[in-house]
């Protein structure tokens, strides 16, 4: 190995730094007057030294120095019992609590991760006009469709300070992504994370009726809760993808998304299975004598043959 290549950090998630020499030895320490400088205060002021040794081409190897034992070193996660250590790519090298990754020139790396929403990104950077038409419009149709549902005395007010809440959430979420982004990857890119939270919630509001349907045709609310939390968890795991993808460098971020927005899910059911054991009944009781429009009866009665049935009743009764 002529080239000795050195990583400092993970690149999963943070940008690394990377420095390469070939024959050169390097000093590795928290001095600035070190070849790589470490900001780590639990490293010494000069901790390491690294340089080639050997008699020929063939035997020549990189070797490393502890020069300060304040500190156990530890080479793939085992502490130096000697001062003097070998170092061949593929080791990791402990000091403090900074990581030190050896790699080699023909150290193979991972294949190009393929960017499917590239043009899309760069689009929504430079026309900032989408994302904020898209949020405004969710906060919008939350707040007119939360005011028809709910509205009894006509007061604007309170649903105009329902919208505020709802745009202050949305740009609070996108902020922070953004503000991660800027941290690990020194890009906030938070025009797309206001773009695909905005587009979540609008996803959102559509599924809400689909919900209440399920909920009116089923009479039965555990089919309304499967909707509700298998669309949570999906609307959710998509966001959390998109805010990943965006701001940080983990691999598998679809992955990541689905088992956090599922551990979410699994404990809002549990939370609310608790509740509804402690005798707190908040679910409504439901007779099979209306079912929704569109449904045709099994076991219950159509909205026009109930009618008909109280009219026969009525004027039996009148009769009598």
């Amino acid at each position: 190995m002529e080239t000795l290549i050195i990583q400092v950090g993970l690149k999963q998630g943070r940008s690394a730094d990377i420095y390469k020499t070939r024959d050169r030895e390097l000093y590795i320490g928290r001095a600035y007057s070190n070849d790589i400088v470490l900001s780590d205060p639990y490293v010494a002021p000069q901790q390491l030294r690294l340089y080639r040794y050997g008699t020929d081409d063939e035997q020549l190897g990189w070797h490393m120095n502890v020069l300060d034992a304040s500190n156990p070193t530890l080479i793939n996660g085992e502490p130096l019992t000697d001062a003097t250590a070998a170092v061949s790519a593929g080791d990791t090298i402990t000091v403090g609590r900074t990581q030190l990754q050896v790699f080699a020139d023909d150290t193979p790396v991972e294949p190009t991760r393929k960017l499917l929403v590239s043009s899309w990104l760069h689009g929504a950077s430079r026309n900032a006009a989408i994302p904020a038409a898209l949020f405004v419009l969710a906060a919008l149709l939350d707040g007119v469709s939360n005011y028809l549902v709910s509205n009894t005395d006509g007061d604007w007010k309170a649903h105009g300070t329902f919208v505020l809440t709802g745009m202050a959430v949305l740009l609070l979420w996108a902020g922070a992504w953004a503000v991660v982004g800027r941290l690990l990857r020194h890009q906030h890119h938070f025009s797309q994370q206001l773009l695909v939270t905005s587009v979540v919630a609008l996803l959102g509001l559509l599924v809400s009726p689909v919900e209440a349907y399920v909920e009116f045709v089923s009479n039965n609310l555990v089919w309304r809760d499967i909707v509700t939390y298998a669309a949570g968890t999906l609307l959710f795991a998509y966001l959390l993808h998109y805010n990943f993808f965006f701001a940080t460098n983990i691999k598998h971020t679809g992955m990541w998304a689905l088992g956090i927005s599922i551990g979410i899910s699994s404990l809002t059911f549990l939370f609310s299975a608790a509740v509804d054991d402690n005798g707190l009944e908040i679910r409504p009781a439901y007779s099979n004598t209306l079912l929704a429009p569109g449904v045709a009866p099994s076991g219950a009665s159509s909205l026009e043959d109930y009618l008909q049935r109280m009219d026969r009743v009525y004027a039996q009764t009148e009769s009598d």
